[in-house]
């Protein structure tokens, strides 16, 4: 689990859950953890590409790469607070890869 300061465009959420030199369709998954303005965004065409499972929640099994976001009320992106990350540390079981 790596973090980052910056907060990404579209361009670069979909360069970042994207398989190497392929841009993705991201997909952002809601009300997954108890902060229900935390969201995740992963690449929504992971069966066709056959992505491994990388990360559960209490409700879904994501696969490839996964980018944890908080938004604001406008929907906009921020970054995570500290406790926000504390709780995705929590809440999030990464589960082994190959």
């Amino acid at each position: 689990m790596k973090t980052q300061e910056s907060i990404p465009d579209l361009q670069e959420m979909k360069r970042l859950v994207g398989v190497e030199n392929e841009s993705a369709y991201i997909e952002f998954v809601f009300r997954q953890f108890s902060d229900l303005s935390i969201a995740l965004v992963c690449d929504d065409e992971f069966v066709l590409k056959n992505l491994s499972p990388t990360c559960r929640t209490k409700q879904h099994i994501l696969c490839g790469q996964v980018l944890v976001v908080a938004l604001r009320n406008d929907g906009e992106i921020q970054s995570l607070t500290a406790q926000q990350i504390e709780q995705v540390k929590q809440e999030l079981q990464l589960l082994a890869t190959a």
